[in-house]
């Protein structure tokens, strides 16, 4: 890297350290987000674009994606979906450091889609060392440092302070309110310095590395593994042997689920011994893993067959029957819900459930039809879609308002579990608090108030549900206050 970009990098990196240091200390993630996320990717992209570069179309898509993950956090206050804005975000900067010199998702290989992009961000620590150490020129600047002009500025400072030293005692000693001001700089909290500098340094590093690779051009992964030469090809019908065994067991599994799952109510309770709600709820997350087990599988079986017929006939069948195993895991899902209510740890596995459907899909094509394909931009960008519907679903919301709605009365809702929420459950809680009673009502009541009051932070925090909670908390004062002395409200009476 040029002398002249590593300087233009750095100060974007210290300008994006220090912003992240205002807009994330001392408050809770929110708008502080989104804004980071606008200044970090403005700069890449340009930075990118003054050093030479060319920003692609994937770039400037990717660039809009990290900015919906990063208004996420300004939407949405559930955990689960704190983790999926973390995890997209996360994705599109490592995988935008590869756009702005022209590089494509299509051209990656798997390991450079997700190995790769957990690796990019380790790396992005090594950048930060790399440009300040290395690129700077630091040795050089030292030694074109003409010593005998400095000697003036160095003699003229060691005469200075100890006068500055002497003539500000006095003036701090004469007057209180300088010395206030000229005590304030040493009046020092080791612990809040630790944390203000740990921000900074963990958004310079971040955007030293983001702004490099992007100025640079550098792949997602340095250590990309290259296709062996070895002839696969070989081992083909060891591939075909396993297909057509995996396809009977699952051939197998089809047939009891069109027998008892699609077939009725009456027998599953005689050959498992279960009712029908406890037999729709077990084995969801099983199904779940043999779809997620199923992809890798598949994409091995095309790798080995070399596009033999018998392999692509056997992987067409395994997805058919995948389609079923599926069909079954949602139906269960979906029963489960209607019994038990809806919840995190339910919603997300649905979704991850339909973007594996997406992948199969994509390389079921690509083994069958022959052709090259792209899974790994069609798993990426279904990725991306997905992530970005979950936030305009809003799950928490969603949830919350579902339950409600299940429940054949407010007493029924499992206040309990929604208020792991968060904020997002706030409004719906409001609404069921009328309705509770004794302890069960007085801890509703704590939670709401004490989530409108940590909702009431400054711009930094702002949050679409935490600031819809705080407003109906305050709409609904006469209801909620009472629990502060434990008395009952007129609507208990």
């Amino acid at each position: 890297m040029a002398r002249a970009v590593a300087w233009r990098t750095l100060t974007v990196a210290v300008f994006l350290g220090l912003v992240g240091e205002t807009l994330f200390y001392d408050a809770p993630w929110g708008l502080n987000v989104l804004l980071w996320t606008v200044f970090l990717v403005g700069a890449s992209l340009l930075t990118a674009v003054t050093s030479g570069g060319v920003p692609t179309v994937s770039a400037v898509a990717l660039s809009l994606a990290a900015l919906v993950f990063g208004a996420g956090f300004a939407v949405n206050d559930s955990w689960g979906m704190s983790v999926v804005n973390v995890l997209g975000l996360g994705t599109c900067l490592a995988l935008l450091t590869t756009h702005s010199w022209g590089r494509r998702i299509r051209d990656m290989n798997v390991l450079d889609a997700s190995v790769g992009v957990m690796t990019t961000w380790l790396g992005y620590v090594v950048d930060a060392f790399v440009l300040f150490f290395s690129e700077l020129g630091w040795t050089e600047m030292a030694r074109k440092v003409n010593t005998k002009q400095a000697a003036p500025y160095v003699r003229g400072l060691l005469v200075a302070v100890p006068l500055i030293l002497v003539f500000g005692g006095l003036f701090a000693s004469a007057d209180a309110v300088f010395r206030s001001y000229v005590a304030r700089p040493f009046s020092f909290d080791g612990i809040t310095g630790a944390m203000h500098f740990g921000l900074f340094v963990t958004f310079f590093v971040i955007g030293a590395g983001v702004v490099r690779r992007a100025v640079l051009g550098e792949p997602v992964a340095d250590c990309t593994i290259k296709p062996s030469d070895q002839d696969w090809s070989k081992y083909s019908t060891e591939a075909s042997v396993v297909l057509g065994a995996l396809n009977l067991l699952f051939a197998g599994f089809v047939i009891v689920q069109f027998g008892h799952l699609f077939g009725g109510r009456g027998t599953v309770g005689t050959h498992a011994g279960l009712s029908y709600s406890e037999y729709a709820r077990e084995g969801f997350f099983q199904l779940v893993t043999v779809v997620a087990l199923s992809v890798p599988l598949l994409a091995l079986a095309d790798r080995v067959s070399s596009g033999r017929p018998l392999s692509r006939w056997l992987s067409l069948a395994m997805v058919v029957q995948l389609g079923v195993v599926m069909a079954s895991a949602f139906l269960r899902m979906g029963l489960y819900v209607s019994y038990a209510g809806l919840s995190e740890l339910r919603l997300y596995p649905s979704a991850f459930m339909v973007w594996l459907a997406v992948v199969i899909i994509a390389v079921t094509l690509k083994s069958v039809t022959g052709k090259e394909g792209r899974p790994v931009l069609t798993s990426v960008a279904a990725a991306l879609v997905i992530g970005i519907g979950l936030n305009v679903l809003r799950p928490g919301v969603f949830i919350a308002e579902t339950n409600y709605r299940l429940a054949k009365s407010p007493e029924q809702v499992d206040t309990d579990y929604l208020m792991t929420l968060g904020a997002d459950a706030g409004p719906t809680l409001v609404r069921t608090l009328p309705r509770l009673t004794g302890d069960r009502r007085h801890q509703v009541a704590v939670w709401l108030r004490n989530t409108a009051d940590s909702g009431r932070t400054d711009w930094r925090g702002a949050n679409l549900s935490r600031t819809s909670t705080v407003a109906a908390v305050a709409d609904h004062q006469d209801i909620v206050d009472p629990a502060r002395d434990g008395t009952l409200s007129r609507l208990d009476r």
